[in-house]
C-alpha cells in the first residue's frame, strides 16, 4: 500500500494494487468510512481520509475485495484503529497516562499568503533552518482506565509544522524552471511552500462490560487542521506556462467528526454466538482556496450487524458468518449560475447528492481436517444514487450484483501456510462520477456501469520461532496477484479537440484493466539484532479499451491523443513498476538502546520514461533514501526516539506524486515518551486524597466530590454589528459588510467540576467547561459601485466567520433526589472568534468582474456571561447522563482589517481632450489614468455582539 501524494495537504489517499481514487479503497477510522474527494484540475481528483497519526493504535489492511464490511472497495479495505485503553494501560495495571512531545527540523514558519495569481508569487524562499528552530513540533496525551465493568481512553494530540525544505542531492534528469521543459520548481534546499500544518486532535471512547459477554463501546473522535496544500492544475500551469504560479497560497481547512457506536455479545459458554451491531457517523467539511475555492462537505452515515457461529460437525469445524451493511454518503458543494460556454446556464464545485450502498454477505470455512481449511461465500450489493440542487437533473442510479469467493488454505507443518483465493467485487459509481457538473466541460454519462473486480492470489505465510536460537521469530509473506476489473471506469474525452470549446469530458466504461503481480514482506528477530523489509513488483499493468486491445498504461495505444487513458485519472494512480524498504537494528545494554537504519527505494512509474517529456502525467526518477533511527529506555516508564530521515539530502519525489513536489531533505527529530501509572515513582509519591463520596451508598445519594466528563450539542448562534472604515468613519461600502450572519451546528467538549452536598439535599459547587464548535458563517459584499457589478452579483467583500471553542467558568445550585440532580448555573463564558476578511479587485474597471486581491485575518477572545439550567442522573455510584440548557451572551468586540480598500474598482484609462480648435472639436487627445477606490486603504472597522444557544448531553465520572 502506497499513500499517494502523501505531501499534498494532511490527508491519506491509499493505493492498493495498482488501484485509487473514486472509493475504490473502502478506508475507514473505527470501522466508519471517512472517506472525501477533492478535485484537482486536469491531473484528476484525490480520495482523502484524515486522522491524526499519534492517535492512530493499529492499521488493518485487507487487500481485494471485501467479503465482509467493506461495501464498494475493490482494491481494498483499510481501518485505521484508533488508540485503545490497552494502548495505554500496562498489563495488570487498572490506569495509565501517556504524554509524548517531539520536535523536528528542516521547517519554517510559512509566510503570509499572497492571492493574485496574475504575477510572480513570494518566489523567493526563506533560508533553511540550520538546526532545532520550532518549526516542527507535536504533542499528545492520553488517559485511560481498564475496570471490571467499563473501561475509557481520552486523548489530545497537537501537531504544528512549518513548511520544509527539499534536499539538495539532485539526480540527474530534473530540470528547474525556468529552463525549457521544465519538470521542477522547487531549487535544491529551498523552502517547498504549502506543506505546513497546525492539526489539532480530540479522542474519547468509553465502554460498558457485562458479566454475560455483553459490551457496549460509544467513540467520538474530532480531527481540525489548517493546512497548505497546492492543485495540481496550478502546479501544473506554473511548470508550463510563462507565469510563475507557484508560492505560499491561503491556507485550507478541514474539520471531521466521527462518531461511533459498537454492540458485542459472545457469550461464553455458546460458540453459535458472537454477535456485533455497529453504527457510525462521518461528518467531514473543507474549505479550500485552489483550484475551486470554497466549501465543500461530505456526511457518511453507516453501520453494519452480523454474527459467527461454530460448529463442530460430522466434516469438521465450521465457522460460518453472516451479515449486512449500509453506507449513505450525502455529498455537498457550492452550485451556481455560470454565464461559461456550453456549461447549460449552471456548474457545480464538487459532487452534490446521496448514494445509499447496501451489501448482505455469507461465509463459511470447514476444517476438514488439521492442515486443510476449505472457504466460500458470497455478497450481494446494491446501490442507489441521486443528485440535489441542478443535479437533479442527472439520472438517478441503481443496480445491484452478487460476487462470489472461495479459498483454500494449506498448512503441511507448524508454521508454514499456502494459500489461494479468488473473490469477486462490485464498486458503483461514485458522486463524483455520477452527479458533477464543471464548466460545461464535464458531462453526466446516463449509461455509466460499476466496475467489477476479478481477483486471484496465491502465496505462502512463514511463522516459524527458534529457527536460529532460542526465543528469535522469522516471518514470511509471498503473495502472487492477478486482479481483472472489468468496466473499469475513465474520464473520456467525447468532443473534437480541434474544434474550440469543443472540450467535452464524460465518465465512461472500457473493456477493463489488468494488474499482476508479487508482494514479499518479512522479519527476522533475534532480540539483539532485528531484520525486516518488504517488496513489490508489478509483471503486468494493461487497460484494455476494447477486449482486442489491451496496452501498457503509458503505451501509445492508451495513452495517446486516441486513447483511453489520454484524459484520465488513473494515468495518475500507475504505481512504480517496483519498491520496498529494508530495515536494520541492533539492541543493546539489555535492549534499552536500539539503533537501526532504514532504506527505502522505488522505480519510476509502471511504463513511463524519465525525464518525462511533459507534466500532464507526472512521473518520477527512481531513488534510494537512507535513514537512521533509535531509542533510549530510560526506564520501565519513558523512552527517548530519535531519527535522522533522508540523511543524505537526497532530492526526491516520492512514489505516486502526481506533481513535482519534492519530498523532505534532511530531517532530524527527537522525541520523549512518558506512562504513568501505579508503578511510576511521580505516582507513589503523591499523598492518598480522598476525591469525593460517589461510592458511598446508593448511587446518587451523595453529590459531593469532584467529576469530570464530556458532552455533545447543538449550538445556535446570532451575529448583530456595525462595519465602518478604520478611523470609525461611517461610509456606505464599508456599512454592507456590517454583521448580519446566523450560525447553527455540532459542538462538543469536556467539563469537570465540584460538588457539595448538604444535610437537606441543598447542593452547591463550581463547574469549568470547554467546547469545541464547528460554528461558521459567510458574509458576503456585493460590489455596488457599477451597475455592472451589481447586476453580475461581483463581490467586493467576503468576511468568513469562525467561532471556535466556547468556555466557562460557572457557580452550580441545586437539588438532588432520588438519583436526580436538578441544577441552575452561571458565571463568566469566553470564545474563540476568528473573523477572515477578502477583498476582491475588479483589475479592469467596472465590468470583467472581481477577483481575489488579498484576505486579513484578525482573532479575539470574546468574554461575555453564561446561564443555564440542566440536570444530572446517577447511572451507577461513579457516572452520571446530564442534560443542560445554556444561553451564553457576548457584548460589542471590535475586529480591525487595516488594509481593505475603499472599494473593488481599479484603476481606468480614460481619453480626454486636451487641445480644442476655435470651434470647439478636439485637436489633440490623451489618455489619462483615473484612481480606482481599490486604491484607496481606508481599512474596517467592524464591531459586532453574539448571543448563543447551546443544547448540551454527556456523562460525569464522579469521584
Amino acid at each position: 500500500m502506497i499513500s499517494a501524494g502523501s505531501h499534498v495537504g494532511t490527508s491519506i489517499n491509499p493505493n492498493i494494487r495498482g488501484l485509487q481514487g473514486m472509493g475504490r479503497v473502502a478506508t475507514m477510522v473505527d470501522g466508519a468510512r471517512q472517506t472525501t474527494s477533492s478535485y484537482r484540475g486536469y491531473i484528476g481528483n484525490r480520495d482523502e481520509t484524515y486522522v491524526d497519526p499519534d492517535l492512530i493504535g493499529g492499521i488493518d489492511i485487507s487487500k481485494g475485495p471485501s467479503t465482509g464490511v467493506g461495501v464498494g472497495g475493490i482494491a481494498g479495505t483499510i481501518n485505521l484503529r484508533t488508540l485503545d485503553p490497552g494502548d495505554i494501560v500496562k498489563d495488570g495495571q487498572s490506569y495509565g497516562v501517556r504524554l509524548k512531545g517531539t520536535v523536528g527540523t528542516n521547517a519554517v514558519t510559512e509566510r503570509a499568503p499572497s492571492f493574485l495569481s496574475s504575477t510572480t508569487i513570494n518566489p523567493v524562499s526563506e533560508g533553511r533552518p540550520s538546526f532545532f528552530n520550532g518549526g516542527s513540533q507535536s504533542g499528545s496525551a492520553a488517559v485511560a482506565a481498564i475496570k471490571e465493568n467499563y473501561e475509557f481512553v481520552v486523548a489530545y494530540s497537537k501537531h504544528v509544522q512549518g513548511n520544509y525544505f527539499a534536499g539538495t542531492d539532485v539526480p540527474a534528469g530534473i530540470t528547474f524552471k525556468p529552463a525549457a521543459n521544465a519538470n521542477a520548481l522547487v531549487g535544491p534546499g529551498q523552502e517547498v511552500f504549502n506543506t505546513s500544518e497546525n492539526t489539532d486532535s480530540f479522542l474519547a471512547k468509553g465502554k460498558l462490560k457485562w458479566d454475560d459477554g455483553q459490551s457496549l463501546e460509544l467513540g467520538y473522535l474530532s480531527y481540525n487542521s489548517r493546512y497548505g496544500e497546492i492543485d495540481e492544475l496550478s502546479y501544473q500551469f506554473a511548470l508550463n506556462s510563462g507565469i510563475l504560479q507557484y508560492g505560499q497560497f491561503p491556507l485550507s481547512e478541514t474539520h471531521v467528526d466521527t462518531y461511533t457506536a459498537k454492540y458485542k455479545f459472545q457469550p461464553s459458554d455458546n460458540p453459535h454466538v458472537n454477535f456485533r451491531a455497529n453504527l457510525w457517523l462521518s461528518d467531514s467539511a473543507s474549505e479550500r482556496h485552489g483550484l475551486l475555492p470554497g466549501p465543500s462537505g461530505m456526511t457518511t452515515l453507516g453501520g453494519d450487524t452480523g454474527n459467527t457461529s461454530v460448529f463442530a460437525t460430522s466434516l469438521g469445524q465450521l465457522t460460518w458468518d453472516n451479515g449486512v451493511e449500509f453506507t449513505r454518503e450525502h455529498a455537498t458543494a457550492e452550485q451556481f449560475a455560470s454565464s461559461i460556454t456550453g456549461s447549460e446556464g449552471w456548474e457545480t464545485n464538487g459532487p452534490s447528492g446521496v448514494r445509499l450502498m447496501t451489501g448482505t454477505f455469507s461465509n463459511a470455512s470447514l476444517k476438514p481436517i488439521s492442515w486443510l481449511t476449505l472457504s466460500g461465500g458470497l455478497r450481494y450489493d446494491h446501490y442507489n444514487s441521486e443528485g440535489e440542487g441542478y443535479l437533479t437533473k442527472f439520472p438517478d442510479r441503481s443496480g445491484g450484483r452478487a460476487s462470489p469467493n472461495a479459498g483454500i488454505t494449506i498448512s503441511p507443518v507448524e508454521g508454514i501456510q499456502f494459500y489461494g483465493q479468488y473473490k469477486e467485487g462490485f464498486r458503483p459509481p461514485s458522486l463524483r462520477e455520477s452527479h458533477w457538473h464543471y464548466q460545461g466541460l464535464l458531462w453526466n454519462n446516463p449509461n455509466l456501469q460499476p466496475e467489477i473486480s476479478k481477483n486471484y492470489e496465491g502465496g505462502v505465510n512463514i511463522l516459524r520461532n527458534d529457527v536460529v536460537r532460542a526465543g528469535d521469530k522469522l516471518r514470511v509473506k509471498l503473495s502472487y496477484f492477478d486482479n481483472h476489473y472489468d468496466d473499469y471506469i475513465v474520464r473520456f474525452q467525447t468532443g473534437d479537440e480541434g474544434v474550440t470549446g469543443d472540450h467535452k469530458y464524460q465518465w465512461y466504461n472500457i473493456h477493463g484493466a489488468n494488474f499482476r503481480g508479487f508482494e514479499i514482506s518479512g522479519g527476522y528477530d533475534a532480540g539483539s539484532v532485528f531484520l525486516e523489509g518488504n517488496f513489490t513488483k508489478y509483471t503486468k499493468i494493461e487497460y484494455c479499451e476494447t477486449a482486442s486491445t489491451c496496452a501498457p498504461p503509458l503505451s501509445t495505444a492508451v495513452a495517446s491523443a486516441t486513447g483511453a487513458l489520454k484524459n484520465d485519472y488513473a494515468a495518475n494512480y500507475i504505481p512504480p513498476e517496483y519498491s520496498g524498504s529494508v530495515t536494520a537494528g541492533i539492541r543493546l545494554f539489555d535492549q534499552r538502546l536500539t539503533l537501526g537504519a532504514r532504506t527505502q527505494f522505488s522505480s519510476a512509474r509502471s511504463g513511463s520514461v524519465w525525464p518525462p517529456s511533459g507534466s500532464a502525467t507526472f512521473s518520477w526518477p527512481s531513488y534510494r533514501v537512507y535513514d537512521l533511527f533509535g531509542s533510549y529506555k530510560i526506564d520501565a516508564n519513558s523512552i527517548v526516539n530519535f531519527s535522522v530521515e533522508n540523511i543524505t539530502d537526497q532530492y526526491y519525489f516520492g512514489a505516486l506524486t502526481s506533481i513535482g513536489v519534492p519530498s523532505p531533505g534532511r530531517t532530524a527529530r527527537v522525541s520523549y515518551t512518558t506512562t504513568l501509572d501505579d508503578t511510576s515513582p511521580l505516582v507513589r509519591k503523591l499523598p492518598q486524597v480522598k476525591l469525593g463520596n460517589a461510592s458511598l451508598g446508593a448511587p446518587g445519594s451523595d453529590w459531593t466530590g469532584l467529576y469530570v466528563g464530556g458532552h455533545l450539542g447543538y449550538g445556535l448562534g446570532k451575529s448583530r454589528g456595525v462595519t465602518k472604515t478604520g478611523n470609525g468613519t461611517p461610509d456606505a461600502v464599508a456599512a454592507t459588510e456590517s454583521a448580519n450572519v446566523d450560525v447553527s451546528d455540532l459542538t462538543r467538549g469536556f467539563q469537570g467540576g465540584f460538588n457539595y452536598q448538604f444535610a437537606n439535599r441543598l447542593v452547591i459547587g463550581a463547574e469549568g467547561e470547554f467546547s469545541w464548535t464547528k460554528l461558521r458563517a459567510t458574509q458576503e459584499a456585493i460590489a455596488t459601485e457599477s451597475p455592472q457589478l451589481a447586476a453580475g452579483s461581483f463581490l467586493q467583500a467576503k468576511t468568513d466567520y469562525r467561532f471556535d471553542w466556547t468556555a466557562s467558568l460557572r457557580a452550580r445550585l441545586g437539588y438532588a433526589f432520588d438519583r436526580t440532580l436538578l441544577y441552575a448555573a452561571g458565571g463568566i463564558a469566553f470564545l474563540n472568534e476568528t473573523e477572515t476578511r477578502t477583498q476582491y479587485l475588479a483589475q479592469t474597471g467596472a465590468v470583467a468582474g472581481t477577483q481575489v486581491r488579498f484576505m486579513e485575518q484578525a482573532s479575539a477572545v470574546r468574554r461575555g456571561w453564561t446561564l443555564g439550567a440542566g440536570f444530572e442522573y446517577a447511572l451507577t455510584n461513579h457516572w452520571t447522563l446530564k442534560g443542560e440548557y445554556s444561553y451564553d451572551h457576548f457584548g460589542n468586540q471590535e475586529f480591525l482589517f487595516p488594509g481593505a480598500t475603499a472599494g473593488a474598482i481599479g484603476p481606468s484609462t480614460v481619453r480626454v481632450c486636451v487641445v480644442f480648435l476655435p470651434n470647439g472639436t478636439c485637436r489633440v487627445y490623451t489618455n489619462r489614468t483615473v484612481p480606482g477606490s481599490s486604491q484607496t486603504t481606508n481599512g474596517r472597522k467592524a464591531e459586532n455582539d453574539l448571543d448563543l444557544h447551546a443544547i448540551k448531553f454527556g456523562v460525569n465520572y464522579r469521584f
